[in-house]
């Protein structure tokens, strides 16, 4: 009979051999593991996006984005990343050119059920999004047929493609991004409405005074717990920054997303591209006009007397500006204005903001 100490030995000595045959393996074999799996990257790339010989990557925020060029000229992206499905998270890689056109999409990893969800991987599926414009709405019932019987993973899919698809034109396309100046917009109220996550998102705004001052939004279609408790939470931000592209719900990208291009449908007429143009003294009829513009703690307000295409009176209002830092950076700004006849003088060191607020303020009210 062998001793206890003889036994544990023999068995220290088995596992120390198993060990170090495991290391020995995994290191003859992991470097062969990376290569097919670069290789099946690189295939997976030039599939969607076959002009490219050559990618170039970025990685933000958990996305990873393969640039393709051809040359010294890019011809597309191709993006990586998550979208929350039915049964989990799921991984798809987008393909997008350079004329803005979806080239494809696969989903490299994904726990939706077999039978149902799964079908996403299906070519009869996938194709759908191939050739559809970054602009289209991908819109489940419309613009792209459902799986039947699983309909929460279709609309994961197309939201999450559409949202990724006007990222990359955002990121990469240096297409001109379309704003809305409020302080351009007649008194009144607008309506607008865009898809959501389960059916479409209405929204009516309302407009004073260069102001957004009420917003109703109705979803019906949305998870209740979800999608409808996020849309308060949007309206609030909205009305407080008076930014139209607020950040999104957690939980509720797509509802989020639904509801400020609502918003922005609504106002879409007076959208212009980029910055607005300055304004042009020589071109100002005479008159007095009134402005408002937020500084850095409160709204500043201006008034300013034009004639024969000069500003011959300038008057300011600014109530909850720092006295001896907003106050006197206004003051200055206000003399400069009217001794140089520019609209576009340096802002005053150390006080940004109530410098900027009050340029914004005469602009909006020569506008």
């Amino acid at each position: 009979m062998q001793s206890p100490l003889r036994l544990g030995l023999t068995l220290m000595l088995l596992c120390a051999v198993a060990a170090g045959l495991l290391a020995f393996t995994n290191a003859q074999t992991a470097t062969i593991i990376a290569e097919n799996e670069q290789a099946k990257l690189e295939a997976s790339l030039k599939e969607l996006l076959p002009e490219a010989e050559r990618f170039e990557t970025t990685e933000e925020d958990g996305k990873v984005f393969y640039q393709g060029f051809n040359g010294d000229k890019q011809v597309g992206v191709v993006a990586v990343f998550e979208q929350k499905g039915f049964g989990g998270f799921m991984t798809l890689m987008l393909g997008v050119n350079n004329e803005s056109k979806i080239t494809g999409f696969r989903v490299l990893a994904h726990s939706e059920t077999p039978g149902l969800g799964a079908r996403i991987t299906e070519d009869s599926f996938m194709s759908q999004f191939e050739g559809k414009s970054t602009d289209d709405s991908l819109q489940v019932g419309k613009d792209i047929q459902a799986i039947s019987g699983a309909t929460i993973s279709t609309r994961s899919v197309a939201g999450g493609i559409k949202l990724m698809a006007g990222e990359i034109e955002k990121r990469f396309m240096a297409q001109e991004e379309t704003t809305v100046d409020l302080a351009l917009v007649p008194d009144g109220e607008y309506q607008g409405e865009a898809e959501g996550f389960a059916g479409n998102v209405k929204v009516t705004v309302k407009v004073s005074g260069g102001k957004i001052t009420e917003i109703t939004a109705a979803a019906p279609d949305e998870t209740p717990e979800i999608g409808g408790p996020a849309l308060p939470t949007l309206i609030k931000r909205v009305i407080e920054s008076q930014d139209l592209d607020v950040d999104a719900v957690s939980g509720a990208t797509f509802t989020s997303e639904g509801f400020k291009q609502a918003l922005k449908n609504a106002l879409a007429q007076f959208a212009t591209g980029g910055a607005p143009d300055p304004v042009d003294l020589s071109q100002v009829p005479d008159g007095t006009y009134k402005g408002t513009a937020e500084g850095f703690a409160g709204d500043i307000t201006v008034e300013v007397t034009v004639e024969g295409g000069k500003i011959t009176d300038l008057k300011y209002q600014v109530p909850d500006e720092t006295p001896d830092i907003g106050g006197v950076a206004v003051k200055q700004m206000a003399e400069k204005v009217k001794s140089e006849q520019r609209l576009d003088v340096d802002v005053v060191s150390g006080a940004t903001f109530s410098s900027q607020g009050f340029l914004d303020a005469l602009q909006a009210a020569l506008r």
